[in-house]
């Protein structure tokens, strides 16, 4: 007995050893960060929602290696009315350089059009312009999953190609892993993909994991909180990392799915999201997150989330969950006698990397080896939902009216057949047994 005993233990360690040698890289395996400059003039500019997110806005950029004296000099066109708000800043190190960052908020702002300059010390950026709109209880934004571009890649010529055909959406949102790592290299890649969009159109996003420098305990890049400038009104320990908006009739929370490492993250997160959904008074929830609840691949959704949130968020009548992370697209919904029901979990990606999905039965649409990009329009008695390709293919869509106290889900499908062209990773010859397998899923899904 006492050796069957040992035998176990030996063969647990054995396991549990190859485990990390395995999965050594993925976890903890963290590439070096090449030196870099800072420009000495204001540049990575960032306007975000404030607060309120109606009539506040958060302004962020980077200056130099040292802290200076900052401040935004805002112009209302309407009046002519010229003001000077002052920065604070913020002197944050990483490994390949250093990076000084400044914040304004700006508070009570009135509907028109607005004109802003950026100065630190005797440097002045160029004037910079954003709207504060009357929305009339409608307001429509663009969700976009990971982007996770290569240094010089497509982003910016998908970010601009969005931004020319919906001049007037109301803000852009990024469910996580906007950056490939938390590299400078990357967050100009970033950076640069949105000049002339990040610094005239509101931009809200949520961490991912490629956010965090991995490790036993994953550590948020420090440069995160001080390039989205979001407002720190969420949980302790998550204070402009996962935060709450309110703008018309919308509530949209945030989380932070790669912070939550441990009981007490995760019940922060949890205690503080069921408060605010039951508070708001906005006749639409919408929360976005990186990890998903419901996931386009098998195994990939994150278990303790799924079993901490989902009951949660369909009992306070959370209508839409935007996820990010599968590199994939799926849309699930709760079915009762065959109808759709809310909330909608949908996963989406523009990257240019694209992972495996399982072919199930209970998704309501999937994508596979695609770029999309998703407006939704949020009025008084709808919430409409359309995915599109990069190439303004419409892809999916679906709209909940409201009626009363009741919610009508209509599935609005284009019924064109679904991309689901099988993964690189799929393609390779090691994996001939499972692209075969995938295949067959393929073909038994279309022909049902």
């Amino acid at each position: 007995m006492r050796y069957l005993a040992l035998k176990i233990i030996a063969v647990f360690c054995v396991l549990i050893i190859s485990l990390f040698v395995w999965k050594w890289h993925t976890w903890f395996g963290c590439t070096e960060e090449a030196s870099y400059v800072t420009p000495n003039v204001p540049n990575r500019i960032m306007l975000s929602l404030g607060e309120d997110a109606d009539f506040d806005r958060a302004i962020s950029w980077r200056c130099d290696t040292v802290l200076s004296k900052g401040w935004i000099e805002l112009l209302e066109l309407s009046t002519n009315i010229k003001k000077s708000y002052p920065a604070k800043g913020k002197l944050i190190e990483s490994c390949g350089g250093k990076n000084a960052f400044y914040r304004v908020n700006l508070k009570n702002l009135r509907y028109g059009n607005y004109r802003y300059k950026l100065t630190n010390g005797d440097k002045e950026s160029e004037w910079h312009e954003f709207s504060v709109n009357k929305k009339d209880n409608n307001c429509s934004f663009v969700y976009l999953g990971d982007i996770q571009d290569t240094v010089n890649g497509v982003s910016d010529t998908i970010f601009n190609h969005i931004s020319n055909k919906y001049p007037n959406l109301d803000f852009w949102m990024f469910a996580g892993d906007a950056v490939e790592r938390p590299m400078d290299k990357y967050w100009n890649e970033f950076s640069c993909s949105g000049q002339g969009i990040f610094d005239r159109k509101p931009i809200i996003g949520c961490t991912g994991n490629h956010d965090y420098h991995k490790g036993l305990f994953k550590v948020l890049d420090n440069r995160w909180k001080y390039y989205w400038p979001l407002p720190k009104n969420g949980p302790n320990f998550f204070k402009g990392r996962a935060c709450h908006w309110e703008i018309e009739n919308a509530c949209i929370i945030s989380l932070d799915t790669d912070g939550v490492q441990g009981p007490g993250t995760y019940f922060s997160q949890y205690y503080w999201a069921r408060r605010i959904l039951r508070a708001t008074d906005k006749e639409w929830k919408i929360v976005f997150l990186h990890h998903p609840l419901e996931s386009a691949g098998k195994g990939r959704s994150t278990i303790i989330m799924k079993t901490l949130f989902k009951d949660m968020l369909a009992e306070e009548g959370v209508d839409v969950v935007l996820q990010g992370h599968d590199h994939s697209y799926s849309r699930y919904t709760n079915k009762n006698d065959g109808l759709s029901q809310t909330p909608a979990y949908v996963v989406s990606s523009c990257s240019r990397k694209s992972y495996d999905i399982s072919i199930d039965d209970e998704a309501d649409r999937l994508g596979s080896s695609i770029k999309l990009y998703q407006i939704i329009n949020v009025s008084r008695d709808t919430l409409s939902f359309k995915s599109f390709t990069i190439d303004d293919e419409y892809y999916d869509g679906f709209s909940i009216a409201r009626n009363g106290l009741k919610k009508n889900f209509m599935d609005e499908n284009p019924r064109t057949a679904e991309k689901l062209e099988p993964t690189y990773r799929l393609k390779k010859k090691k994996n001939k047994a499972k692209l075969e397998s995938y295949l067959e899923d393929v073909a038994e899904r279309r022909a049902s």
